[in-house]
């Protein structure tokens, strides 16, 4: 049976270009829409038209493009984000990536190909994302970037404010007496990685503490990774006495590290980790949190999606969530 993705081949165009041309979308120039035809008529594509009714039924729906569904953090997120949705009467097209930039360039197309109302994006890699984000843009497809911003693009975006967050788990290391602080962080290429590593330098220039590069430890938000960095601060001739974990995921692997040495992350190791889990919480429920609005995070990047759907001309907004770091006793 001849496909979209057959047709998409033999014109050199992608499956969200075919669905365009056949459901007489704009916006797709006339040598395109030619080009599409003459491989329609060529292959003897017959679209079914169930589907193409589904579709047309389910163009009330909104994209999420999401980096890993199993993280909790992501989780509350969609939930704030599918509130706002149900509200204005439409659903979520959920799509996990595992941060890969070709599976999220798939998911991308698939979703135009969906005639989507709008995309919101919590993007693999700020750079390269932007190359399959330009096309939503340019068929006039409302889109917020989510939790990490994309790059040479005006989009709403809703971030943490996360150069304050780690400057200040810093600091409350360092005025309880820590002067060798090890940092385990994500990549420069996604926003958090990049600027939580930041505040955590501001912090120690700020009270004159050298610099050291041993301390720093970059890996791509997996805990496995993760794990692995713990064990090479922790086998340091001097290893760090405080410790800041740039994500929940990951802190749950320290912890685990931690618990087969026999070190306590107060007493033996000062913790102070982003993200509260469930696990965290049940492995050691002592020490210090930095909290994220993560609900408010998806409440909020749905809200600009729909007011944007409304008013396409207003210029890109930036919404940057404070955090709080709380003592678990705060949490109890």
């Amino acid at each position: 049976m001849v496909t979209v993705k057959d047709v998409a081949s033999l014109a050199g165009v992608s499956t969200a270009t075919v669905s365009r041309v056949l459901n007489g979308y704009p916006n797709v120039s006339d040598e395109t829409a030619a080009r599409v035809t003459r491989a329609v008529a060529q292959l003897g594509y017959r679209p079914n038209r169930v589907a193409r009714s589904l579709r047309v039924q389910t163009s009330q729906a909104i994209g999420v493009i999401i980096p890993d569904i199993q993280n909790n953090f992501f989780v509350s997120i969609v939930r704030g984000i599918e509130d706002v949705a149900i509200a204005h009467n439409h659903i979520l097209l959920l799509c996990n990536t595992d941060d890969h930039p070709a599976r999220e360039e798939n998911y991308v197309d698939l979703l135009l190909g969906e005639g989507i109302a709008g995309l919101i994006i919590c993007a693999s890699d700020e750079k390269q994302s932007s190359v399959p984000v330009r096309r939503v843009i340019e068929q006039a497809v409302p889109v917020v970037a989510l939790d990490r911003a994309l790059s040479d693009l005006e989009v709403d975006t809703v971030l943490t404010d996360n150069v304050a967050a780690s400057r200040e788990a810093t600091e409350y290391l360092i005025a309880r007496g820590h002067q060798r602080i090890g940092v385990i962080a994500g990549p420069d290429y996604l926003t958090p990685g990049r600027e939580r590593r930041q505040g955590y330098e501001q912090a120690l220039a700020a009270h004159g503490i050298p610099l050291d590069p041993a301390l720093i430890r970059v890996t791509d938000f997996r805990p496995s990774q993760a794990r692995e960095e713990a064990r090479a601060l922790l086998d340091l001739p001097k290893p760090p006495t405080g410790l800041l974990v740039c994500s929940g995921l990951m802190t749950v692997e320290v912890l685990r590290e931690l618990k087969v040495r026999h070190l306590d992350p107060m007493r033996d190791l000062a913790l102070v980790a982003f993200d509260d889990t469930v696990l965290s919480r049940c492995l050691c429920p002592d020490f210090p949190l930095i909290m994220q609005s993560t609900y408010e995070l998806g409440h909020t990047a749905a809200e600009l999606l729909f007011e944007r759907m409304r008013d396409t001309e207003k210029p890109a907004r930036t919404v940057r969530f404070e955090t709080g770091l709380m003592e678990r006793s705060e949490l109890a």
